[in-house]
């Protein structure tokens, strides 16, 4: 078995402890982005992808964190800014911590492998383009240490000094954008990964088959995975089926 497959396994056990522990509080969760397209394409992982990402809706998610701690195995860790003050993102982690995940943007106390678990908040669909543009600007910083081009690093070498109004703009979009009453589901606004969907896609859920094992998805994945892929039955070139995430991987046990 390559360390791929084994660390697939290792996220798959994640996902099923993650799935039980919502249901045991009630908590609406779905598979999305790419897991979700590995469910509905493939009834698994996609063959080149290497992560796995759920989205829950805020009100669940910060439920979810209240609880989570208490309920997990002594295997796993669940890794989010009020809990690990050396993890600086808007959204939260499930991980092993029976291995060690080298990511190239690495933050946080907890090496292991790991899940995604984004919050989904509402907003007017108005306001669509405009998310699209903060996500590309949340993305922005010149202290990567890699960069898929020379031109790439440039433009963020070049965009660093707006930085300084980053959190001035998260506040004007939180404000605006953020409506209880929208028809929209986005991830959080400081999150630097774009998903903008209709609401209603995800008021209906079923189950479908990943890996064997059945997890939650919005009942019209079809609308979710258009807005978020387009054509999403169409394979990518081939060129362009490969691992994106996944560097080096050290099990310790």
């Amino acid at each position: 078995m390559t360390d791929i497959e084994r660390a697939k396994k290792v996220m798959l056990k994640l996902l099923i402890e993650f799935d039980r522990i919502c249901s045991k509080h009630k908590l609406t969760y779905w598979l999305d982005f790419g897991t979700l397209l590995g469910a509905v394409r493939h009834q698994g992982f996609i063959p080149w992808d290497d992560d796995i990402d759920v989205s829950m809706p805020r009100k669940d998610y910060e439920k979810l964190t209240e609880i989570i701690q208490k309920e997990l195995p002594k295997d796993m860790a669940y890794q989010h800014r009020d809990i690990d003050p050396e993890y600086n993102r808007d959204y939260s982690k499930l991980k092993d911590l029976k291995s060690i995940y080298h990511e190239v943007f690495y933050v946080g106390s907890y090496k292991g492998i790991f899940i995604d678990i984004f919050p989904s908040d509402i907003i007017d669909g108005k306001y669509k383009k405009s998310i699209k543009l903060l996500e590309r600007y949340n993305a922005v910083n010149p202290l990567k240490k890699w960069f898929p081009s020379k031109r790439n690093r440039l433009i963020h070498i070049l965009l660093a000094p707006t930085l300084l109004l980053r959190p001035m703009i998260r506040k004007l979009m939180k404000k605006v954008a953020l409506n209880p009453k929208g028809n929209y589901y986005t991830k959080s606004l400081d999150v630097d990964v774009y998903g903008v969907y209709k609401k209603e896609y995800c008021d209906e859920l079923i189950e479908l088959t990943f890996e064997k094992h059945k997890f939650k998805v919005p009942k019209n994945f079809d609308g979710v995975l258009t807005a978020l892929y387009g054509d999403y039955m169409k394979l990518p070139p081939i060129e362009d089926r490969e691992y994106k995430h996944l560097l080096k991987i050290t099990f310790l046990d």
